[in-house]
């Protein structure tokens, strides 16, 4: 009996198990002794909904086709639009919600979306996704209505609603209507619709991009209590659980992929919408996996895009996807050439040319229109603009592969307008021998400059005194605090279920800090001394160039020769060298010694204890808190060059198919020598703990660099390797960096943590 119950138990706990259960309950009939007895109309009204849904989903994404009736489609989160008069100020901001979650405190919700947004199969993926789960314990009947269909008198919900919906048992059942698009520029028509939804037991979501008509839509949404939302990206939580259900991955597998995919739909700025994720197939996880390769990511965007294109095209014939991004790569080209956007006259003349080349039966505005209401194009002060970025950069990298000359001009290194999202697709898709070779040309004249105005020892080598006495084992104690214990943790066999919801919270806070810095009035310029500009300059060049050499050597890793790898992968080492060194000196300009003087000055810590309401006694307890603060920043602050670099040599060019490259090539310097050997580590943990295990027995620098690499290996377990067969090698190699300045975790500590004796953070 046990046994059984354990099994059911099991049972209950899948998706798949709840899913066949319920597709039973909806399909037979109410007899005596069915484990879910069900009446007659539940199965009529959950079953055919459920089967409308999914056509819809068909005819607005072809690929959804092919996928089984349990495929899970990831939900968009939405994000409350805060307005002074109604929102507190500490709400603007909040952290994005499901949809499901905005139901249990509002029943009307507006649901705006940006012009770029693929919208046309929202709607019905919302639908889709609610009818598999329950509100207030109920089951969720969702429709799409189209606003433009709601027409007084006659057309409203009765008719637009299939038979016994909106006399569904409400005990039972929980009615959402989706509404598409209502016609804010017609009052008569608003109000009927209000008539509507306030006669019906229904939550409601409206669905717009309207730009129009605002005073009216803002009285309707204020009249009949709706709170407005906009739609966020899907959630690295969501993505997830998408490519578990979807590709059978253990929960550890599919946040390693989730967050590469998160990664590259925030650097595109790709809007993933949920029938986009029914084209990913699983020869493209393994290529993300292996290569860490995005372009075939954005062709599947570009092609959804396109496909929208079509199906909206009104003029007879309709011309075909292929077609339209034909014209729209030479509208990028022509662009390029002429070095501004095009105006609507020269898009038009543009439009006319392809057409009459190619002797179609359209007309130019024809076959412009549908760009334009599908949102791709759009038209400010007579310029023509593309409304997705990724589609922008995608075109130019196509374009260019077919004209080596202008893809060497355009990919100028020195370029101030260097489009480094179409370099990093033009490299994955195959480069021009000749654009590489411009790159390396000046990767090598930055590191030339770079020996020759700072030609002494690095300053991780021991010998910079300011340094060593900054990061002293006592001092480097503060900032290793929780190194150890997130490397025991990291080690623990007990499953962490907090563990995908702490990275989505990271991912929330990165996300909103960046937007807040970005809205700072930018500070005026201040007047440094020639020396110092002169410093930025060669750090902005160094910058530039380690970005290009480790985009090319990790994107072209499959398109490359091998001798142009080995020169890219040479320059990484060496960039990373100089650029960690200089950034870290020019980070010793600032004077730490001034700034720690004033704040831990008596008068300072007697006003902080009057502003905290804090007891005299406490004066030395927050003098010290202070002082652990202050070093925490000085370090910080010092680590993050050498720490910048490790990190992105590992996410722009960790790829295996570099490990004979990286095998080949011989570092010059101890620094060098270690970033190798995190570079290989990232990409064969197994060999690479023997490189970074010589690297630091040759090591013998200041302690810092130990710091600098043990935090950069357990983020990289945190994000891409957690509890992977890799993982293990990480956390010993961070322990191993630790050991010399006494930070390493006891053998005997690991095994009290592993019994779960000290969880302590």
């Amino acid at each position: 009996m046990l046994a059984a119950c354990e099994l059911l138990k099991v049972q209950l706990q899948s998706d798949r198990f709840i899913r066949v259960a319920q597709q039973k309950r909806y399909s037979q009939s109410a007899v005596e002794g069915l484990l879910f007895p069900a009446s007659e109309p539940a199965r009529n009204i959950v079953s055919e909904l459920e089967a409308t849904i999914r056509a819809r989903l068909v005819e607005r994404s072809p690929e959804f086709r092919a996928k089984p009736d349990s495929y899970y489609l990831p939900m968009p989160r939405v994000r409350r639009i805060g307005f002074a008069e109604n929102v507190d100020a500490s709400e603007i901001g909040d952290t994005p919600l499901s949809l499901i979650d905005c139901f249990c405190s509002e029943k009307r919700i507006v649901l705006r979306l940006p012009r770029s947004y693929p919208s046309q199969s929202l709607g019905w993926s919302l639908a889709y996704s609610l009818i598999r789960q329950q509100i207030g314990g109920k089951v969720v009947l969702p429709y799409v209505l189209d606003g433009d269909q709601l027409i007084p008198p006659q057309n409203g919900l009765a008719r637009a609603l299939p038979d016994g919906m909106v006399d569904a048992d409400r005990n039972q059942y929980k009615l959402v209507l989706i509404i598409e698009e209502p016609p804010f520029h017609s009052k008569s028509r608003l109000n009927f619709i209000a008539q509507q939804i306030n006669a019906v037991d229904a939550l409601v979501v409206i669905i717009t991009k309207s730009e129009d008509s605002v005073a009216e839509a803002d009285n309707f949404f204020k009249q009949n209590g709706f709170q407005e939302y906009q739609i966020a990206p899907i959630s690295f939580t969501e993505t997830a659980f998408f490519l578990e259900k979807a590709f059978d991955m253990t929960p550890h597998e599919a946040e390693a992929v989730a967050i590469r995919l998160d990664d590259t739909f925030r650097k595109f700025k790709l809007d993933a919408h949920p029938t986009y994720f029914a084209s990913i197939q699983e020869e493209t996880i393994a290529a993300i996996i292996n290569a860490n390769k995005r372009a075939e990511l954005i062709q599947f965007a570009v092609t959804s895009l396109l496909t929208l294109v079509v199906a909206a095209d009104k003029a007879r014939p309709p011309l075909s996807r292929t077609t339209r991004e034909t014209f729209l790569r030479r509208a990028a080209l022509a662009e390029i050439k002429n070095g501004a956007r095009l105006s609507e006259l020269g898009l038009l003349e543009l439009a006319s040319q392809f057409i009459e080349e190619r002797m179609f039966p359209n007309s130019a505005t024809e076959f412009l229109t549908p760009f334009f209401d599908m949102g791709i194009l759009y038209r400010s002060n007579g310029v023509i603009f593309f409304s997705h970025p990724y589609l922008e950069s995608y075109l130019i990298a196509q374009a260019l592969r077919e004209d080596a000359q202008l893809a060497v001009s355009v990919f100028d290194p020195t370029s101030p307008t260097f489009n480094y999202y179409a370099f990093d697709l033009y490299c994955e898709l195959g480069p021009d021998p000749a654009v590489v070779e411009a790159v390396i040309l000046f990767a090598n004249g930055v590191v030339d400059h770079a020996k020759v105005e700072y030609a002494g020892a690095h300053i991780y080598d021991g010998t910079e005194q300011k340094l060593a006495a900054l990061s002293s084992t006592k001092q480097l104690r503060g900032l290793t605090e929780g190194l150890l214990s997130r490397a025991s943790k990291m080690e623990d066999d007990r499953p962490d279920e907090n563990l995908r919801s702490e990275k989505q919270r990271i991912l929330d806070a990165k996300r909103y800090v960046g937007g807040e810095v970005k809205n700072l009035i930018q500070p005026e310029p201040v007047s440094l001394p020639v020396e110092i500009q002169q410093e930025f300059t060669v750090l902005d060049d160094l910058a530039r160039a380690l970005s290009l050499v480790s985009t090319a050597v990790g994107a072209g890793s499959e398109s490359l020769s091998g001798q142009t790898k080995i020169t890219l992968a040479n320059l990484v080492l060496q960039i990373g060298h100089h650029f960690s060194n200089i950034w870290t000196r020019n980070r010793l300009r600032f004077d730490f010694g001034r700034m720690r003087n004033d704040l831990l000055s008596d008068e300072n810590i007697w006003r902080m204890v009057d502003e905290f309401g804090a007891e005299k006694t406490q004066f030395e307890a927050i003098k010290n808190d202070l002082q652990l603060f202050i070093h925490g920043f000085e370090l910080n602050a010092m680590a993050e060059p050498m720490g910048r670099v490790l990190w992105r040599v590992s996410s722009a060019a960790g790829v295996k198919v570099l490990l004979p490259v990286l095998e080949s090539i011989t570092p010059r310097t101890q620094v060098e020598a270690i970033i190798r050997s995190s570079w290989t580590i990232e990409i064969d943990a197994e060999k690479g703990k023997e490189s970074f295990k010589k690297s630091l027995g040759d090591y013998s620098g200041v302690p810092m660099m130990r710091v600098v690499l043990a935090s950069h290996l357990l983020w990289r377990v945190f994000w891409h390797h957690y509890k992977s067969v890799n993982s293990r090698h990480f956390v010993n190699s961070a322990r191993r960096a630790l050991r010399p300045i006494g930070m390493a975790p006891s053998d005997s500590r690991i095994e009290h943590v592993k019994k779960g004796a000290d969880t302590a953070s």
